[in-house]
């Protein structure tokens, strides 16, 4: 069969879209690589001073002994924040101090509300970036210590070209969000002061990526000649088989993520080895593309997005909107014709328990990778 009957029959069902448009959904499932492996982490950041790890988690307790945090010190944390990272704070020992942000997700609370503080981390929610000014202001003031939560925006920049992630003593970046892995994380340092602090480079695994990621990568492969057909069959039998076996479709966060971290921490061999495959520029160019169709697509179905416009240097994560739920059945259709979907934001910490606020509740995101 030809390619291009292939590729008429991956089509079907989905809406008329332009040849820009599909080959943007279509790279969600197979995005662009380099077979070269000439990509560095450290020359895009322009630092050696990188540390990888499994996961984020990990990369966080890192920087949070570097500065000697533990029993008794105060870590300042957005509200808005995936359960989880709490682990890391846990695992040193000391607790979470809680900071409300508005609806576009800026520090939203009075200086004197963050004193007593060791470490305030400031997040790029969706790899936007976050404005600095005033978790600067309250590290002059008070003595705390910046960390750069970057997980979200790997590829990002802020207006002035620097690499999100390196706007603060030390920066944390999740690799695997933005390239197609299952584990993979970074720490960076970036106060000279620090470096003699930082840890030494773990040994990586040579442990092999699980089957359900390799099943995955030999169907990324196929994308280009069949089509995401295949890739939205095997995601639509795997959430069933799930959905039988556990009684949820999406794999819901374990009870106890607030407290333990996988164990694990070093990297994967394999996984540092793709990394060196992405293709930079055209990763960023995809998903520029992407949040500019869905910042149109999506508004006249009753999307609200998180963010109006795209901001030159910004590589989004996702497209993040906050939608009602009489919205979201219009919203999943339109996705669905276009080969896409969408998922909420992963539950909150539990102790700000069931009284949260509306801007933090209704946040769904389109994922750029699949």
């Amino acid at each position: 069969m030809a390619h291009t009957q292939f590729e008429a029959i991956s089509r079907q069902g989905f809406l008329s879209m332009s040849d820009e448009i599909f080959a943007a959904v279509r790279q969600v499932y197979s995005p662009p690589v380099k077979s070269a492996g000439s990509f560095s982490v450290e020359r895009m950041l322009g630092t050696d001073a990188v540390c990888y790890y499994s996961l984020g988690r990990h990369a966080l307790v890192a920087a949070l002994r570097m500065l000697d945090v533990g029993p008794g010190d105060r870590v300042a944390i957005p509200e808005f924040i995936c359960r989880d990272l709490l682990a890391s704070v846990a695992a040193v020992g000391a607790s979470a101090h809680y900071y409300p942000v508005d609806e576009k997700l800026c520090l939203a609370c009075d200086d004197m509300e963050l004193t007593g503080l060791k470490v305030i981390i400031a997040v790029n929610f969706f790899g936007f970036p976050q404005d600095m000014t005033r978790f600067e202001s309250i590290s002059r003031q008070t003595g705390a210590v910046i960390i750069e939560d970057n997980a979200h925006g790997f590829l990002s920049r802020d207006t002035r070209g620097i690499p999100l992630g390196r706007r603060a003593p030390l920066g944390i970046y999740s690799l695997r969000k933005t390239v197609p892995i299952s584990s993979g994380a970074a720490l960076v340092v970036n106060d000279a002061a620090l470096l003699d602090r930082m840890p030494a480079q773990l040994e990586p695994s040579l442990q092999s990526p699980p089957r359900s990621l390799r099943l995955k990568q030999s169907l990324r492969q196929t994308v280009p000649v069949i089509g995401i057909v295949a890739c939205r069959m095997m995601t639509a039998m795997a959430r069933m088989a799930r959905r039988m076996k556990t009684g949820h479709a999406i794999q819901p966060i374990l009870l106890d993520c607030e407290t333990v971290i996988p164990a694990q921490p070093e990297p994967s061999k394999w996984a540092l080895g793709r990394i060196s495959q992405l293709d930079e520029k055209a990763e960023i160019a995809r998903r520029r593309v992407l949040y500019r169709i869905l910042i149109e697509a999506l508004p006249p179905h009753g999307a609200v997005p998180i963010f109006d416009n795209l901001p030159e240097g910004t590589s989004p994560y996702v497209f993040p909107f906050r939608a009602q739920e009489t919205s979201m059945a219009d919203i999943r259709r339109r996705l669905d014709k276009m080969g896409l979907e969408c998922h909420r934001w992963p539950d909150l910490p539990a102790v700000l328990g069931a009284e949260i606020k509306d801007h933090y509740s209704n946040v769904r995101m389109v994922p750029f990778l699949w």
